[in-house]
Formats: C-alpha cells, structure tokens, sequence
C-alpha cells in the first residue's frame, strides 16, 4: 500500500549500486507538446543522472543526457533532490514538482492528480528479482500542468501523464532484452508493463491495469513491434495486456523519441513518446524498447545511423514517423 515516504528521499543503504530516481512522461494532445524527463543519483557513488526529452509536433525537439552529473552539483533534501540543471520537490503526498531549466529548454511542472493510488509494479514488491533487489518501487498515471519552454515557444500544458520512483540498489549487468510501455487514456483507465530477460536466462514480466480506481497484476502480456528502415526507431506497437478481469489491446503510434545509453554493457534504449488508441478511445504512452542485438558492441550514436529517434544532444527538427511507413501500408497506420 502507499505511503507517503514513498515519494520522499530515502536512507541510502550501504550498496555502490544504491540509487534513487523519479521518472515522469507525458503528453498535451492539444498542443501537440510532450517530453520525458529523469532525475536521479547513485548517492554512494557521488553521481547523478539527468536527462531530458522534450518536443512539439511538428516543430522542434530538445535533448540533454547529462548521465555523469558530478556530485558537487547534486544535493539531497528532506523533501527532493538536484542534479545540475534538474531538480524534483515533493510537495504534499502524491504532489510531485519537476523543474529543468537551460538557454534552450525549460519545465516547471506539478504531477498533483493521480487517477489511482500510486503503487508497486506488483503486489507485494514481486518484480525485485526482476529489478535485481530494488528495494522500493512507485507507479502511477494522472496529469500533469505547468510550463514547458522549447525554443521559442512557450506553452502552459495540461497532458495525460505517468510517473515512477525507485529507490535501492540497482543492478543491469546481464541484460539481454527489455521493453515497457506506461499510459493513460483517462481516469477510467492506465496500465504499466516491463518485460525483462537477462542473459542467465531468467524472464519477468511486471506490471498493472488501472481501470478506474481498480488495480489488478498483469496476468499475460503480447507485443509486437513495426520499426524504421534503421531496425530500431519503433514506428508502431501492438500490445495485448491482459489481467483477472480481462484483457486491453493497444495500438501505438509513436509521435517522437529519443535514444540512451544503459550501463553497464552495450545497450541503448529507444524510448516514444506516443498516441495510443485503446477501447474506442485515444490516450498517450511511453514505449520504450532495449537493443542489443546479438550482443552486439556497436551503439548507433549518428543521426545517419537512426533517421527519426533523436540521437544528439541539443534543438533539433521535430521527424514525422508516419510519412516513415510506406506508402502501401499507410491505409494500416492511419486505420
């Protein structure tokens, strides 16, 4: 069951590998604005992480993966933490404010309306073999309002959202595969899902449907992904999730994303920021897929590498991913 701490800085434990982070994404249909955003620090290691993604339809995007933020710009509170340009506050149970500030990009945001209570991935803290004993874990879908500047555009945002906490250690050695998806279409219903293989072998698959106030484990899970030219930017996904009291089927379409290294090993995460149409309704998810394709050493970083995801740091032009699909298969896409 929540609890209010959950959403406060932690104790660290004696672990190298402890850390603690808060995650959110979301996205305003209606101004065709979205973004990502992660704060986070391995407290015994003197390090933070903060990165940033954050783009308008058919304008531009911005990008900055500070992901070895020195500890002399981080610091910890009793109600949030800093890391260089980034910085969280808690400012009531379940009342999140997020802020990131540069020359080129800017966030000032509240995650204050929760659609469900905020819980584990499972009941009961189940995927911590999945997560190789994280010791606490938060979910949650609602809305979030504030300010985003891109650019020159500045904008107040109302967007369907979702956000995370974790705190403990964390350890990715052996990661073969992973892929997650997070999402609201409303109040009436969200999800959360990851699926994690390691190279030992061992498979997890965590997650929940919200449908209402209502939270059930997820029981089966089915995905498939059409991708880019690249072989790596997901253009689509289709995802069946399903729990005691049935199943949902999503239909993903990715507005924009962006690429980042996991460490440690050769993997690069592509995380979209999307549209997704569910039970008659249209809501926003974060797709997120890992490679590493035949443990391959080689981590694409170019723009001529990957045509559409964002792979450099910085303002870029927003790619539209649907003209990507051939015109033969467009009548599928825009069914």
């Amino acid at each position: 069951m929540y609890a209010p701490d959950w959403d406060l800085p932690h104790h660290p434990g004696p672990e190298d590998s402890w850390q603690e982070s808060d995650c959110y994404w979301w996205f305003d249909k209606a101004l065709g604005i979205g973004g990502w955003h992660r704060i986070g620090q391995y407290e015994n290691q003197a390090l933070g992480q903060s990165s940033i993604f954050l783009y308008e339809i058919g304008g531009s995007r911005f990008l900055d993966r500070s992901v070895a933020v020195p500890g002399a710009e981080c610091r910890r509170t009793a109600t949030g933490q800093n890391v260089g340009r980034s910085a969280v506050e808690c400012l009531a149970p379940q009342i999140m404010r997020y802020r990131y500030v540069s020359d080129r990009a800017s966030v000032d945001l509240q995650f204050a309306e929760s659609f469900y209570e905020p819980r584990d991935w499972m009941i009961g803290g189940r995927h911590e073999k999945a997560l190789a004993t994280e010791t606490g874990h938060l979910e949650v879908g609602g809305r979030i309002r504030g300010k985003v500047q891109i650019g020159n555009r500045e904008a107040e945002v109302d967007a369907l959202a979702h956000r995370d906490r974790s705190w403990g250690p964390r350890n990715l050695h052996g990661l073969d595969v992973l892929w997650f998806c997070n999402g609201t279409a409303g109040p009436d219903l969200s999800w959360t899902v990851m699926d994690v293989r390691l190279s030992s072998g061992h498979k997890r698959t965590v997650g929940f449907i919200a449908r209402g106030k209502q939270t059930e484990d997820i029981n089966r899970v089915e995905v498939n992904v059409i991708t880019a030219a690249d072989a790596i930017t997901p253009l689509r996904g289709f995802v069946t999730l399903a729990s005691a009291s049935g199943a949902i089927d999503l239909d993903i379409h990715t507005n924009q994303g962006f690429m980042q290294r996991i460490a440690p090993g050769p993997f690069i995460v592509i995380d979209q920021s999307s549209r997704v149409f569910v039970d008659g309704r249209e809501g926003f998810a974060d797709f997120g897929v890992v490679q590493n394709a035949l443990h391959g050493e080689h981590l694409p970083e170019t723009e001529a590498e990957v045509r559409l995801t964002c792979v450099v740091d910085g303002t870029s032009t927003f790619q539209s991913h649907a003209k990507a699909i051939a015109p033969g298969l467009r009548a599928i896409w825009d069914t």
